[in-house]
C-alpha cells in the first residue's frame, strides 16, 4: 500500500489555474517544473488579426477589373473562318503580353492586303502594377468576344484599369473613328480664367514633348 501512495505521488500532474479578472493566466505543474505568463486574450487577438490581414490582402489582389464601356461594330465575321483564327492569334498574343513593364503593346496578324488582317493592341492607366494591368488584360480578351462582342469584327473595350481593341481596319489610320468614346462631366468649373490658363499651359507642354519625341 505504501509502495502504491509513493508511486501515485511521483506521476506528473497537470494543473489549469485561471482567475476572475479580464487577463486570464494559465499555469502548467510537471513534477514542480511550471511555464506561467501565457495571456491568453491577447494571442487570440493577434492570431485574428493576422487572418483579417490575410484576407484583405487577399481580396485587393485579387479584385476583378472596374468594367467601365465597349464599342462593337454591325460587321460580323463567320466561325471556324480565317478572320476568327488571326483573331484568336491577336487576342492571344495581347494576353500573354501584358506583364511588359511600359503597360502597352500592339499585334497585327494576316497580310495587309487582305481583309482578314486584324490589328490589336491593349493599354493599361500608368499607375496600376504590372498584375493588375495583366488580370484587366486577361479580363478583356475573356469578356470582349464571350459576353459583349461575339463574332465582331470590330470591338472595343474600357475598364479604369486598361482599353483593349481590335479592328480590321487599320486604327492608327481611321480619320473619323466610330468606337471613340467621349466622357463628359457638367460640374461647372469655379474660376474658369484660371483653368484656361492652366489648360493653355498642359497643352503648351504636351507640344514641345511631342516635337521632342518626333
Amino acid at each position: 500500500m505504501e509502495s502504491d501512495k509513493s508511486s501515485s505521488t511521483n506521476m506528473p500532474t497537470i494543473e489549469v489555474n485561471s482567475d476572475k479578472s479580464s487577463s486570464k493566466s494559465v499555469q502548467w505543474s510537471v513534477n514542480e517544473a511550471s511555464i506561467t505568463e501565457l495571456n491568453l486574450p491577447s494571442f487570440h487577438v493577434s492570431m485574428i488579426t493576422l487572418v483579417l490581414l490575410s484576407l484583405l490582402s487577399s481580396l485587393i489582389s485579387e479584385a476583378a477589373p472596374t468594367y467601365q464601356s465597349h464599342y462593337c461594330s454591325d460587321a460580323t465575321f463567320a466561325p471556324n473562318s480565317t478572320y476568327q483564327s488571326n483573331l484568336n492569334l491577336v487576342l492571344s498574343s495581347l494576353s500573354s503580353n501584358s506583364s511588359i513593364k511600359s503597360g502597352f503593346y500592339n499585334i497585327t496578324v494576316g497580310q495587309n492586303s487582305s481583309s482578314n488582317t486584324i490589328y490589336g493592341l491593349f493599354l493599361c492607366r500608368g499607375d496600376v502594377t504590372t498584375e493588375v494591368c495583366q488580370d484587366c488584360v486577361a479580363t478583356a480578351t475573356k469578356n470582349i468576344v464571350q459576353q459583349y462582342c461575339p463574332r465582331r469584327s470590330w470591338v472595343v473595350i474600357w475598364y479604369n484599369e486598361c482599353m483593349l481593341r481590335y479592328s480590321e481596319p487599320n486604327y492608327f489610320f481611321i480619320m473619323n473613328d466610330p468606337s471613340v468614346s467621349k466622357c463628359t462631366d457638367n460640374t461647372p468649373v469655379a474660376e474658369l480664367d484660371g483653368f484656361n490658363k492652366l489648360l493653355a499651359i498642359v497643352f503648351d507642354d504636351l507640344v514641345t514633348r511631342a516635337k521632342v519625341l518626333s
